[in-house]
């Protein structure tokens, strides 16, 4: 929620509600895999990704931690205890405290329902 303060004229954000995680809808792949395959993804992108892409390794391992975590509540501890806001609240887009966007991939946050 935003709120306008009149006496100073500046933006109040309440960040609980604008940065709260949730999971993914459901998605499929164009062609299914196995969950050998999807973990063989998963785990070439995230041990390339902090060399590939812009960003910090302990932000990148905290992502990971938060992405392979099903519980919503350790999730959101993750994401708070490294201030990363998020851009999408199925973490596809995260921010860390300097400003870096991180985009994840689908595969990386949830199985996809045509898994075989």
């Amino acid at each position: 929620m935003i709120q306008l303060n009149q006496r100073c004229f500046c933006f109040v954000v309440e960040p609980a509600a604008a940065n709260r995680v949730r999971m993914p809808s459901p998605w499929s792949l164009d062609e299914p895999m196995s969950p050998h395959e999807l973990r063989e993804m998963r785990d070439f992108f995230w041990n390339t990704a902090p060399k590939a892409r812009r960003g910090r390794r302990v932000i990148w391992e905290a992502l990971r931690d938060a992405a392979e975590c099903r519980d919503l509540d350790v999730k959101q501890s993750l994401l708070d205890m490294h201030n990363i806001r998020l851009g999408n609240p199925d973490m596809t887009i995260c921010i860390d405290g300097s400003g870096t966007r991180y985009k994840l991939p689908m595969y990386v946050l949830s199985d996809p329902t045509n898994l075989n």
